[in-house]
């Protein structure tokens, strides 16, 4: 029989697993990110980062693709080079990943693969009346402390702390 002690922590546990956090995709160039082979939690996060946030197209080989919203085009061998892995081990991964029923690809008349992420609007909705953004303002304001009103934020990207961590 569970104790109080660990229903408690359990409930908090999935309090800290609800919403959402933002990500820069600058992320995805930086020297940190890239530094060794990829894990399948980071190799999945790279194709969220990577997915067009708006309707967009690129050319390969004179031919225009277009991507809707939640859709990368990588070739298996773009994202071998990327994450330090085997064509077969993407290969793998990305048939899982379908048969988990996170992605839908296509092959584009055999110029790349285009990969659709099934939940993309989940993970990267803009309505912040969302009922994942919802829990997260509402953890937010729980853990606010008051004092905090009276300091001034700053936001810092990837690329300052790397020019301040080679200065020192």
């Amino acid at each position: 029989m569970a104790s109080k002690k660990s229903n408690t922590f359990m409930r908090e546990t999935a309090d800290k697993h609800t919403g959402w956090i933002k990500l820069y995709r600058s992320l995805a160039e930086s020297d940190l990110w890239k530094s060794d082979r990829f894990t399948k939690a980071q190799a999945w996060v790279d194709l969220i980062i990577g997915a067009n946030h708006k309707k967009g197209s690129f050319w390969v080989r004179g031919i225009e693709v277009k991507l809707e919203r939640g859709q990368i085009g990588w070739s298996q061998l773009t994202m071998s080079k990327r994450w330090g892995w085997s064509r077969g081990k993407v290969s793998r991964f990305i048939k899982w990943l379908e048969n988990d029923s996170k992605i839908k690809q296509q092959t584009k008349q055999q110029i790349t693969t285009i990969i659709t992420l099934v939940n993309y609007e989940k993970y990267q909705s803009d309505n912040t009346t969302d009922k994942s953004t919802d829990g997260q303002q509402t953890d937010n304001r729980r853990n606010t402390n008051k004092n905090d009103k009276n300091e001034k934020k700053e936001y810092v990207s990837i690329e300052d702390l790397k020019i301040e961590e080679d200065s020192q």
